[in-house]
């Protein structure tokens, strides 16, 4: 009995967890052949930032935000979530300005991929 148990856990376990060998076509990849990226590279990504945020003028902040996020294959992005911000304003605007980007997805084995990227976002005054 014990041995049908463990055999059922086994085939249950990876059977139904596709992540695991990355066969799912929903998973999110880390490790890919080419990452995700944004038309002309990163400085073109923070050119687009500049003209597209709009700065608080009550506020006298510099500095780094740090963004993570998911490149869908359709280009678009995913999952925005803030790991380093400024102040709360700058977050909402900070995600505001990413949802309008579109990105060249990631490649992983001769297919597109959804990936995982991570982005400083420089505010300056």
């Amino acid at each position: 009995m014990k041995k049908l148990f463990l055999f059922l856990s086994i085939i249950f376990f990876f059977g139904n967890n596709n992540n695991v060998f990355g066969q799912d076509d929903n998973a999110i990849y880390e490790v890919v052949d080419k990452k995700a990226e944004f038309p002309g590279g990163y400085i073109e990504f923070q050119k687009f930032v500049t003209k597209t945020y709009e700065y608080p003028k009550k506020l006298c902040i510099m500095g780094t935000s740090i963004l993570q996020f998911v490149v869908e294959k359709d280009s678009t992005v995913s999952n925005i979530k803030i790991f380093k911000d400024l102040h709360p304003k700058f977050e909402a605007e900070a995600i505001r300005v990413v949802k309008l980007t579109k990105w060249i997805p990631a490649t992983y084995k001769g297919k597109i991929v959804r990936n995982r990227i991570i982005v400083p976002i420089k505010v300056k005054y």
